[in-house]
């Protein structure tokens, strides 16, 4: 039973459907993806945690399309989702060295800062931040906090990985940064040099200079 408003592919799900079976495409939900998405990515990025939910419904943590569904859920605006797969069994660590892409995704998915031009006011004023959402920022912390409880681990691949942090932290308040700090280290999910290299631009440094002493502090607590 597919109900008003829902995608397709969601609705079918409610029927009884492979969950992770592509389909055909819904041009009413685009932005959920392709022909090769499945219904739990659809049902996530359109908000339905109540088809995630669905007792019934026969998750496979190992299917190949598991680790984009955990991706998905966790760069949604709300932490049940990823809550939800994890305890359905889902794996974090989905990296060949045993590590986790989704560290990098949940800040990837961090509300950008704004610039508006008003162009009615004097050149000085011409630009309005409007601030990151704090509360989607707090999302992401809960988000990342579940999945190293289920032992994830970070360790950056290339310089872009390590740039879209930093670009992530500069984004955020100072204090957010010093939360992923104090979870990385209270969780040991990665190695002193990553969290060196993430802080070794004078940019974030800058940032972050009210609670960079605590900072330092706590990465000379990581295992090396």
């Amino acid at each position: 039973m597919r109900l008003p408003g829902e995608p397709r592919r969601v609705g079918c799900v409610r029927a009884g459907a492979d969950p992770y079976a592509g389909g055909q495409y819904d041009p009413d939900y685009s932005y959920c993806g392709d022909d090769e998405a499945c219904a739990i990515e659809y049902a996530i990025i359109s908000g339905h945690l109540d088809v995630v939910r669905i007792k019934k419904m026969p998750h496979d943590p190992h299917n190949p399309k598991a680790i984009q569904c955990l991706e998905d859920a966790c760069t949604a605006r709300s932490a049940a989702f990823a809550e939800h797969l994890l305890k359905r069994g889902y794996i974090v660590n989905d990296r060949p060295d045993g590590t986790s892409s989704l560290v990098s995704a949940i800040y990837s998915s961090v509300p950008r800062r704004v610039v508006h031009y008003n162009l009615t006011k004097p050149v000085s004023e011409w630009e309005i931040e409007r601030p990151v959402d704090e509360q989607a920022v707090a999302e992401k912390a809960k988000i990342l906090a579940l999945i190293l409880e289920h032992g994830a681990r970070w360790r950056p691949v290339d310089k872009k990985e390590y740039q879209g942090m930093r670009k992530a932290m500069n984004q955020m308040g100072a204090g957010a940064t010093l939360d992923f700090v104090r979870l990385m280290v209270k969780h040991k999910a990665c190695e002193r040099a990553a969290m060196e290299e993430l802080f070794r631009t004078e940019s974030l440094r800058v940032h972050c200079w009210k609670h960079i002493g605590e900072i330092y502090d706590l990465i000379e607590r990581m295992p090396d």
